[in-house]
Formats: structure tokens, sequence, C-alpha cells
């Protein structure tokens, strides 16, 4: 049987970690190389080859998320989501029944035939064929506030469809961002995994060699097991991440898309009131609800001059069929009596009032949601920073440096499994938790682009002038 690399590297390590006599490491050497002499050359390529094989496990990632790639992304949803079609046609549909709206109502027009005995009326003298027409006027300024409604409603199906693209250019960042940090997990549960095999493959060699013991052996494999398990869970998030990023960007859940890498930590703003009077005036919901409200208080004067009455102006004309000649004419003018229906069509104004004064509530409710949910996830960005920043420069270096002491200290018999496994645990761990703080900061500014009304580049964009403005002014004499 040909020996093994995992026994060559252990050997090697053993060689230059062991506090043995130098004679007794140089003889090992020896018969390292005498051994391992015919594969010398290969040995040496594949050595050479390290530093390329390691940049190999972590292939580079097709697109890394930033704000201009979600701009793009967002017009892709533009053009491509069902949702914005439907909201699009929606407001073609309100615009064309704003144009529909009559000036004024449509005529009436009445022709009769009259006939009568020898003792009725003598058709040759009042004539026996009728002809009338009937136009009912618009002065009591039911038409000029049934066009107002329909403008607003025109104006509110317009709100909407901006408001449904924005939420919908919400929902496809955080399914991005969502899927991007998944996919990262699913890198760093590969590389864990690799490492685990290693070591199981490291271990199962040292006990063949008479260097190690079962006890190791079993723990590597059990260790290497659970990571194995974790990695196929890995696996599955990101083709369930995968499916919600197409449902959210339009397309079927098994569409291509590229593969995902978080975009770099910014620094978050922190809340002011321009940030909180734009949440207030321009959020999308804000705007929604000003949309409804300009509706109800138009209807609530469609109500009210709907109890005025209908003036109705008739011409009519009688001839005489023998001879075709005109016997008499008449001018009508008629009118409804709405006054013995006035407590109804009161009530209507109530019931249009209240309405109104509910919506007003619910615009104030908006307001004020609206710059809490702008606070806490102004406050989430800012801690999500905190917490990556703090990961990146001050628990990463300390446990990575841990895990390498643990290691060499392991390798030369100073150490347990238990302490190399717990600080391999505290290195994955704090990647893991700076990725989901990334992933939360820009989740959190995603919301907070959403809540004024704007995308993360002119959000962005925003708090860099503001931030320039006041070092302008910090440096000021």
């Amino acid at each position: 049987m040909s020996p093994s690399f995992d026994y060559l590297k252990v050997c090697l390590i053993k060689s230059v970690a062991d506090s043995s006599p130098m004679r007794t490491r140089t003889r090992r050497l020896t018969a390292i190389i005498t051994l391992f002499k015919p594969r010398l050359k290969d040995l040496c390529g594949m050595w050479l080859m390290v530093p390329f094989a390691l940049a190999a496990e972590s292939p580079p990632h097709d697109v890394v998320l930033s704000a201009a790639q979600f701009a793009t992304y967002s017009e892709m949803v533009r053009t491509n989501h069902p949702a914005l079609r439907a909201a699009h046609e929606r407001r073609l549909s309100a615009e064309a029944a704003q144009s529909a709206v009559r000036a004024v109502a449509d005529p009436t027009v009445r022709a009769s035939v009259s006939a009568s005995s020898s003792r009725g009326p003598r058709n040759s003298e009042d004539g026996n064929l009728g002809y009338g027409v009937e136009q009912r006027l618009p002065i009591m300024g039911k038409e000029n506030a049934a066009r107002e409604l329909a403008a607003r409603e025109a104006s509110s199906a317009s709100v909407q469809e901006q408001v449904a693209f924005e939420t919908v250019r919400r929902d496809a960042v955080r399914a991005l961002l969502q899927l991007a940090r998944a996919e990262q997990e699913l890198a760093l549960n590969q590389e864990d995994n690799d490492w685990h095999a290693l070591e199981a493959r490291t271990s199962r060699a040292r006990y063949e060699a008479g260097e190690g013991s079962s006890l190791d052996v079993l723990r590597f494999e059990s260790e290497h097991a659970q990571r194995r398990t974790m990695l196929q869970l890995a696996e599955q998030e990101v083709a369930a991440r995968r499916g919600s990023a197409n449902r959210a960007l339009g397309f079927l859940p098994e569409h291509p898309l590229a593969t995902f890498q978080l975009p770099e930590l910014v620094e978050a703003p922190a809340y002011n009131q321009t940030l909180a009077a734009s949440a207030a005036g321009h959020s999308a919901l804000v705007r929604k609800v000003v949309a409804d409200l300009n509706r109800a208080e138009q209807q609530v004067k469609v109500t009210q001059r709907s109890g005025r009455p209908d003036i109705t102006v008739g011409l009519e004309s009688s001839h005489y069929s023998g001879d075709g000649g005109w016997r008499e004419g008449f001018l009508t003018v008629s009118s409804t009596l709405p006054w013995f229906n006035r407590s109804r069509y009161r009530k209507d104004v109530e019931r249009d009032a209240a309405l109104l004064r509910a919506v007003k509530a619910d615009l104030a409710d908006v307001r004020l949601t609206a710059q809490s949910d702008l606070f806490n996830w102004l406050t989430a960005a800012n801690t999500a920073a905190l917490d990556a920043n703090n990961q990146q420069r001050e628990v990463l270096p300390r446990a990575e440096a841990a895990f390498q002491a643990a290691l060499t200290a392991w390798i030369g018999g100073k150490a347990t499994l238990t302490e190399l496994f717990e600080t391999r645990r505290l290195v994955i761990e704090s990647r893991l938790r700076r990725l989901h703080a990334v992933a939360d900061q820009w989740e959190a500014l995603n919301e907070v682009a959403f809540l004024c009304g704007d995308d993360l580049t002119s959000l962005l964009r925003q708090v860099a002038s503001e931030r320039t403005g006041t070092n302008s002014e910090s440096k000021k004499p």
C-alpha cells in the first residue's frame, strides 16, 4: 500500500513540532525523504500549488451587491413584475374613468302619436303628432363634483402604482440581501466542512500509523458528520432564498440567478429631523393615506350636492299628420323634490363625514408609525454596524489567534480536541455573526429608504452630503 499524503503531512508536522532530540527528528525526516523520494517532484509541485488551491477554495462571487446594483434590479422589477403591471392597468382605468365623466347629462327625446274619437278633440286643430326634447341642466354643481372626484381617484391610483413599485423594490432588495447572506454562509459552511474532512482523514492516517488514538478519529469523524449535515442544510437554505429572490424579482423559482456577495459595511445615519420629516411626509403609506384623504374630502362634497334638486328644461311641439302643419309648442321646466328625503340625504353626509374623520385619524397614526419605525430601523442599522465592526476588529482576530494557538498546542500534545473544536467554533461564529450584521444593516437601510420614499442610492448620497456639510461646518474657525 502506498503511503498517503495525509500521513506525510502528519509526519512532517510531528517532526517540526515534536520536542524529541535533534538526532531522532533527523532520522525521521531522512526516513520520510527516502520513503517518498520517487514522488518528491510531484510533492514539491503540490506544495507550490497550495496557494493557488487555497485561492480556488473560495471562488469569486459573480455580483457584489451595492446601491447601484440594487437600482439595476429595481428597474428590472419595474418592467417585469406582474403586480406592477396590474397597478399600471388600474391607473389607466382610473384615468379613463376620469375622462369619461360627462359634463352634461344626455338629453331625452320623445315622440308620440295620438288618436281620438268623434267626441274627442279634433286632431286637425290640436295635432296628432308630438315631438319633445328634455335636458337636465348642470347648474347644481353635481357634474363638477363628480368630475373632481374622478380626478382624485385617478391621482390615488397613480399614487398606489408608485407605492406598489416602492414596496416591490423594497421586497426585492431584501430578498437579494437574504440570498447573498445565505450564499456566503454556504461558502463558510463549505470551508468549515472541508477543514473537518481534512482533519478527519489526517486523524485516521495518524491512527493507522500508530501516532493517534481511536477517540480522536471518532471525534473528528463525528464533527465532520455534523458539518456535512450543516452544509446540506445551508444548500437547502440557498435554494429557498433563491426561489424567494426570483419571486420578488417577478421570475419563476427555477430562473437562474448570479451568485451574490453582501455589500460593504457603510456608515449609517443617525435619527434627525430631516429624515423624520421625510418619513412623515413622503413615506409610501403616508402618501397612500393622503390620497385616500383627498378622495374622502371630495366624496363628502359629492354627497352634499346629491341632495340638491335636478332642474330639467324641455321643448315640446305638436303637428298634424294630415297636412304636416305645426299646431302648438311648449317650453317646460321640471324639478325633483329632494326635500321629502332630507333626513336620508343628511345621513348620507354624516356617513361620508365619519369616513373622512377616520381617514384623518389614520393619517395621524401612519405618520407616527412612520417616524417610530424610522427611529427603530436607524437604531438597528447603527447597532448592526457596531456589531460588524466589533467582530471584524476585536473578536475575529482574537478568535483566529486562539484557534492557531490551540491547533499548535494540540499538534504538540499540549491541548485537547475539545479546546481545538471550541476555538474553531468561535472563529466560525464570529464570521457568521459579521455576515448577519452586514446583512442586517443593509436591510435596515433598505427599510429607511422605503420609509423616506426614496431608494438606497439617493439615501446614501443624502447622508454623505449631510456628513460633508457637517464636517465643513466643524472645520470653520
